[in-house]
Protein backbone atom coordinates (compact mmCIF):
# COMPACT_ATOMS: atom_id res chain seq x y z
CA UNK A 1 0.00 0.00 0.00
CA UNK A 2 1.37 3.56 -0.94
CA UNK A 3 1.72 5.85 2.41
CA UNK A 4 -0.65 8.36 2.66
CA UNK A 5 1.82 11.10 2.57
CA UNK A 6 2.52 9.86 -1.01
CA UNK A 7 0.00 11.52 -4.36
CA UNK A 8 1.62 8.60 -6.11
CA UNK A 9 -0.75 6.49 -8.19
CA UNK A 10 -0.33 2.42 -7.56
CA UNK A 11 1.62 0.91 -9.96
CA UNK A 12 0.91 0.67 -13.26
CA UNK A 13 0.41 -1.92 -15.99
CA UNK A 14 2.89 -4.60 -15.41
CA UNK A 15 2.91 -5.23 -19.34
CA UNK A 16 3.44 -1.57 -20.07
CA UNK A 17 6.24 -1.13 -17.66
CA UNK A 18 7.77 -4.30 -19.10
CA UNK A 19 6.94 -3.15 -22.87
CA UNK A 20 8.48 0.26 -21.93
CA UNK A 21 11.49 -1.19 -20.17
CA UNK A 22 12.56 -3.23 -23.19
CA UNK A 23 11.79 -0.28 -25.93
CA UNK A 24 14.70 1.53 -23.36
CA UNK A 25 16.65 -1.57 -22.98
CA UNK A 26 16.90 -1.92 -26.49
CA UNK A 27 17.85 1.40 -27.36
CA UNK A 28 20.79 2.13 -24.83
CA UNK A 29 22.16 -1.25 -25.94
CA UNK A 30 21.95 0.01 -29.32
CA UNK A 31 23.75 3.22 -28.49
CA UNK A 32 26.64 1.29 -26.31
CA UNK A 33 26.88 -1.01 -29.34
CA UNK A 34 27.54 1.61 -31.99
CA UNK A 35 29.33 3.86 -29.68
CA UNK A 36 31.42 0.52 -29.11
CA UNK A 37 31.41 0.31 -25.41
CA UNK A 38 29.91 -3.04 -25.17
CA UNK A 39 30.01 -5.96 -27.38
CA UNK A 40 27.32 -7.65 -29.66
CA UNK A 41 27.28 -11.07 -27.94
CA UNK A 42 26.66 -8.90 -24.56
CA UNK A 43 23.90 -6.69 -25.65
CA UNK A 44 21.82 -9.53 -27.03
CA UNK A 45 21.79 -11.76 -23.70
CA UNK A 46 21.42 -8.37 -22.05
CA UNK A 47 17.97 -7.66 -24.66
CA UNK A 48 17.27 -11.43 -23.95
CA UNK A 49 16.96 -10.53 -20.35
CA UNK A 50 14.42 -8.19 -20.14
CA UNK A 51 12.40 -9.45 -23.40
CA UNK A 52 12.53 -12.40 -20.90
CA UNK A 53 11.04 -10.22 -18.06
CA UNK A 54 8.35 -8.52 -20.45
CA UNK A 55 7.28 -11.97 -21.61
CA UNK A 56 6.66 -13.56 -18.43
CA UNK A 57 3.99 -10.72 -17.73
CA UNK A 58 2.39 -11.03 -21.43
CA UNK A 59 3.67 -8.38 -23.00
CA UNK A 60 2.66 -7.89 -26.72
CA UNK A 61 5.87 -7.52 -28.50
CA UNK A 62 6.59 -8.44 -31.80
CA UNK A 63 10.21 -9.46 -30.60
CA UNK A 64 8.15 -12.32 -28.79
CA UNK A 65 6.08 -13.65 -32.46
CA UNK A 66 7.48 -16.62 -33.77
CA UNK A 67 5.60 -18.29 -37.08
CA UNK A 68 4.57 -21.26 -37.16
CA UNK A 69 4.85 -24.20 -39.66
CA UNK A 70 1.33 -25.50 -39.17
CA UNK A 71 -0.85 -23.28 -39.30
CA UNK A 72 0.86 -21.94 -42.47
CA UNK A 73 1.09 -18.20 -41.50
CA UNK A 74 -0.06 -18.75 -37.98
CA UNK A 75 1.54 -16.81 -34.71
CA UNK A 76 2.92 -18.18 -31.13
CA UNK A 77 4.70 -16.44 -29.15
CA UNK A 78 7.89 -17.19 -27.22
CA UNK A 79 7.75 -18.51 -23.30
CA UNK A 80 9.68 -16.41 -20.69
CA UNK A 81 11.61 -19.69 -20.26
CA UNK A 82 12.29 -20.24 -23.51
CA UNK A 83 14.08 -16.60 -24.02
CA UNK A 84 16.34 -16.64 -20.80
CA UNK A 85 16.99 -18.52 -17.48
CA UNK A 86 14.43 -17.61 -14.70
CA UNK A 87 16.69 -17.23 -12.51
CA UNK A 88 18.77 -15.41 -14.36
CA UNK A 89 16.09 -12.60 -15.57
CA UNK A 90 14.43 -12.49 -12.13
CA UNK A 91 17.85 -11.00 -11.15
CA UNK A 92 18.54 -9.02 -13.60
CA UNK A 93 14.79 -7.32 -12.44
CA UNK A 94 15.99 -7.57 -8.87
CA UNK A 95 18.82 -5.24 -9.74
CA UNK A 96 16.92 -2.78 -11.65
CA UNK A 97 14.62 -2.54 -8.92
CA UNK A 98 17.74 -2.18 -6.59
CA UNK A 99 18.90 0.74 -8.60
CA UNK A 100 15.23 2.17 -9.28
CA UNK A 101 14.60 2.30 -5.22
CA UNK A 102 18.42 4.05 -4.54
CA UNK A 103 17.89 6.76 -7.21
CA UNK A 104 14.05 7.45 -5.88
CA UNK A 105 16.28 7.45 -2.42
CA UNK A 106 18.82 9.94 -3.76
CA UNK A 107 16.17 12.50 -4.85
CA UNK A 108 13.13 11.94 -2.19
CA UNK A 109 10.95 15.11 -3.71
CA UNK A 110 10.97 13.63 -7.16
CA UNK A 111 7.90 11.59 -7.44
CA UNK A 112 8.52 10.14 -10.90
CA UNK A 113 11.90 8.17 -9.58
CA UNK A 114 9.64 7.29 -6.48
CA UNK A 115 6.75 5.91 -9.28
CA UNK A 116 9.40 4.30 -10.91
CA UNK A 117 10.68 2.84 -7.89
CA UNK A 118 6.90 1.50 -6.55
CA UNK A 119 6.27 0.21 -10.35
CA UNK A 120 9.88 -1.99 -10.51
CA UNK A 121 8.87 -3.25 -7.16
CA UNK A 122 5.61 -4.18 -8.34
CA UNK A 123 7.28 -6.39 -11.76
CA UNK A 124 9.79 -7.78 -9.91
CA UNK A 125 7.81 -9.41 -7.24
CA UNK A 126 5.57 -10.51 -10.26
CA UNK A 127 7.97 -12.67 -11.91
CA UNK A 128 9.30 -14.14 -8.89
CA UNK A 129 12.04 -11.87 -7.67
CA UNK A 130 13.29 -11.98 -3.91
CA UNK A 131 10.70 -9.28 -2.21
CA UNK A 132 11.27 -6.40 -0.52
CA UNK A 133 9.56 -4.33 2.58
CA UNK A 134 9.96 -0.74 0.95
CA UNK A 135 8.54 2.36 2.69
CA UNK A 136 8.95 5.15 -0.19
CA UNK A 137 12.42 7.29 0.08
CA UNK A 138 12.71 9.50 3.46
CA UNK A 139 11.42 13.01 3.39
CA UNK A 140 13.32 15.70 2.48
CA UNK A 141 15.26 17.57 4.75
CA UNK A 142 13.02 20.06 5.00
CA UNK A 143 9.83 17.63 6.51
CA UNK A 144 12.60 15.86 8.13
CA UNK A 145 12.79 18.09 11.13
CA UNK A 146 11.29 15.85 13.39
CA UNK A 147 10.91 12.35 11.65
CA UNK A 148 13.36 9.54 11.56
CA UNK A 149 13.74 8.88 7.86
CA UNK A 150 12.56 5.86 5.96
CA UNK A 151 14.69 2.88 5.12
CA UNK A 152 14.72 -0.19 3.03
CA UNK A 153 14.26 -3.44 4.88
CA UNK A 154 15.27 -6.23 2.02
CA UNK A 155 14.29 -9.25 3.32
CA UNK A 156 13.65 -12.37 1.19
CA UNK A 157 10.01 -13.02 0.57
Amino acid sequence: MIPARSPIAEPASLRRIAEQEFARRRASLAEALAAGQTTRGFANANAQLWLAIAAHVGAALPELELATLWPIGGKRFQRAEDIADPADYRAEAARARNVAIDKAESAPANLALEQRARDWIALAEAIGAPGIDWRGPPPSSSAAVGQQANSIERKAA
